[in-house]
């Protein structure tokens, strides 16, 4: 559903946002819903039954559990990563000693090696990148004391602060919200709450 305005600005609601690029011809069947009522219902529900502390504890010790028992196998693919990258480095490095030493010609067939090979390095390069953020993402496990200050700073935040601001930061660990006739669904990643709770609580 899309925000739309009416009456000069003076009202918000959510529409399909099909029902409004074709007209009856397509959408769904639900009506416009009242962006505050909407925001408000979504803001209350999250934090009474997300942000408690006994729920953000578990979660942030579901997600640090998941990402300890798959760091072995990460640091293992890291060190095979590492090792073709070396070995991709210093073939790139040996064809430019034999053209500078006059062994071979830059030629068509040389070139294409060499970009073939820098193909691999960037390959490799961004992989073992992204072996280091998973590595250095890994999350610990805090205590209900912790959520409870983390629950409370952020809810405090989330009612005082201004609509652009509150949306910004449910976008954080929120990425849809489902509305039909009948249900409301909120739908995120449990791995998005856990690294701002513990960012956080490093900060």
């Amino acid at each position: 559903m899309r925000r739309q305005t009416g009456k000069g600005g003076r009202y918000a609601y959510y529409r399909c946002a099909a029902k409004i690029r074709f007209g009856s011809n397509g959408g769904c069947a639900s009506c416009n819903i009242n962006a505050d009522v909407l925001d408000k219902v979504v803001l209350e529900r999250l934090c009474d039954e997300l942000l408690t502390a006994e729920r953000v504890t578990k979660i942030v010790a579901e997600v640090a559990n998941q990402r300890a028992a798959g760091i072995d196998d990460t640091k293992s693919a890291l060190s095979e990563l590492q090792k073709q990258q070396s070995i991709y480095r210093k073939k790139l490095r040996n064809l430019m000693d034999a053209l500078a030493d006059g062994i071979v010609d830059s030629s068509d067939i040389f070139r294409e090696k060499v970009r073939s090979i820098e193909s691999d390095v960037a390959r490799v390069t961004g992989l073992i990148e992204d072996h280091e953020r998973v590595i250095s993402s890994r999350i610990e496990a805090i205590s209900v004391e912790q959520a409870d200050q983390f629950t409370t700073n952020l809810k405090a935040k989330l009612q005082s602060a201004s609509p652009a601001l509150k949306k910004r930061i449910l976008r954080s660990f929120v990425s849809e919200v489902y509305v039909s006739n009948d249900n409301i669904a909120i739908v995120g990643q449990k791995s998005g709450l856990a690294e701002i709770v513990t960012g956080s609580i490093k900060s």
